[in-house]
């Protein structure tokens, strides 16, 4: 079931999976892949991000 997420959830998330990579180099590749995935699902993420900052 989908559910709205906050940015600050997406952060967290984008943290754990930048630790995940840096301690399991050798899946690193698997992890950017799902990561890039999620992130292409939800472009309108990066456009409010910017307008937010300035």
């Amino acid at each position: 079931m989908l559910r709205k997420v906050t940015v600050a959830e997406l952060e967290t998330l984008k943290e754990q999976i930048t630790d995940l990579v840096y301690k399991n180099p050798d899946k690193a590749g698997t992890l950017l892949s799902l990561w890039l995935k999620q992130d292409a699902a939800i472009p309108q993420l990066n456009s409010t991000k910017k307008t937010r900052t300035g």
